[in-house]
C-alpha cells in the first residue's frame, strides 16, 4: 500500500476538485484537515484550508470558504511563513473574482505579489501579475456583459 504525506493528500484533493470530483475532494479534505488538527501540523493544515476554500467557493459556500482563508493567513502569520501566505492571499483573491468581487480581488492579489517581491521570488510573482493582467480582462467583459443586459431589458 502506497503511503502519502497530509500535505500531498490536501494537494491530491485539489487534484479531484480540478477533475470534477467534489465529493472526493471534500471527502479526503475532511481527513487531512482532522489529522492535520490533530497532530498540529500547521504547514499542513494552511495547505488543506487553501484547497478547502476552492472546494467551499465552488459551492458558493462563501462565509466558510472565507473562515477557511482568514484561519491559514492566522497561522501564516503565526508561524512566519510569508510564502503560504502570498499563496493564501492568491486563493483568497480567486475566491473574491468568483464572488465577483473584483477589487478585494486585486488587493489580494497586490498583497501577496509584495510579498513574493520582497522574498525575491519570481516564478509564483510572475503567475500573480498574469492573473492580475487576465483578472483586468474578465472584470472588464463582466461589466460590457452587464450593460448590455440592462441595454436589453431597457428595450
Amino acid at each position: 500500500m502506497v503511503s502519502y504525506s497530509q500535505e500531498a493528500l490536501a494537494l491530491l484533493a485539489w487534484a479531484y476538485l480540478e477533475v470534477g470530483e467534489a465529493d472526493r475532494a471534500h471527502t479526503l479534505l475532511a481527513q487531512v484537515v482532522r489529522t492535520a488538527r490533530k497532530e498540529r501540523m500547521r504547514p499542513t493544515l494552511v495547505q488543506a484550508l487553501r484547497v478547502q476554500a476552492l472546494i467551499l467557493s465552488r459551492q458558493a459556500r462563501w462565509q466558510e470558504a472565507e473562515h477557511s482563508l482568514e484561519e491559514a493567513l492566522a497561522l501564516c502569520r503565526v508561524m512566519a511563513t510569508p510564502y503560504a501566505e502570498a499563496k493564501t492571499l492568491s486563493t483568497a483573491a480567486l475566491v473574491s473574482q468568483k464572488r465577483k468581487e473584483f477589487e478585494a480581488a486585486r488587493q489580494r492579489c497586490a498583497e501577496a505579489l509584495g510579498i513574493c517581491i520582497h522574498l525575491g521570488e519570481r516564478l509564483y510573482a510572475q503567475h500573480i501579475e498574469h492573473w492580475l493582467a487576465q483578472a483586468n480582462t474578465r472584470e472588464q467583459d463582466v461589466t460590457r456583459e452587464s450593460s448590455q443586459h440592462l441595454d436589453s431589458r431597457r428595450s
